[in-house]
């Protein structure tokens, strides 16, 4: 058995939704959106003074990573994916095929990636859904009103996802809802 560790400083970043025109951003795995963005400029630092405020619309939006790696098939072996902690809605891509989706960042996922690869230069991309999107979508398919703490900054409906509630804001900490693989 052999392993490729995929994390490093090698992805790119860029945003789902081309309007934004953010692309080709340096990403760390392990990371988040947040931190990359920051490095670049893109975004200020949110947990000085009130940009935390300015820095919302980055938990509103669809983000992609990516990056290559070299693979060697084997004859008669397969081949999986392991990740922990990724945060929180995603869709794997190997080679620009789906590979697997998750949605929740407390459990070790594995995906049996063996027929989307190929000898030679492959392609890993995750792409990150947008968590307040989905905890709101996911609200309102429940019959009754499911309460949700509300603070000056806010993400509504933290209950309905399985990822780190604080990241929603909190009483003692802002709301900056980050995504990426830790």
């Amino acid at each position: 058995m052999s392993t490729i560790n995929l994390n490093g400083s090698a992805w790119t970043l860029s945003a789902s939704e081309k309007k934004l025109k953010i692309s080709g951003v340096q990403m760390n795995i392990p990371g988040d959106v947040h931190s990359a963005l920051l490095r670049k400029g893109i975004i200020q630092n949110p947990y000085w003074r009130f940009n935390e405020k300015d820095v919302q619309w980055v938990g509103k939006e669809k983000w992609l990573i990516s990056r290559t790696f070299d693979f060697r098939k084997e004859e008669g072996f397969r081949t999986y994916l392991t990740m922990s902690m990724a945060d929180t809605y995603f869709t794997l891509y190997i080679n620009g095929k789906t590979a697997g989706r998750g949605d929740n960042y407390f459990r070790l996922w594995r995906f049996d990636i063996t027929n989307l690869l190929k000898n030679g230069k492959n392609t890993i991309s995750v792409e990150f859904d947008s968590a307040e999107k989905r905890a709101i979508a996911d609200a309102k398919k429940i019959p009754y009103p499911v309460p949700c703490s509300q603070y000056d900054m806010f993400s509504p409906h933290r209950n309905m996802s399985r990822k780190i509630q604080c990241h929603s804001g909190w009483d003692w900490g802002p709301c900056i809802m980050a995504c990426g693989i830790y």
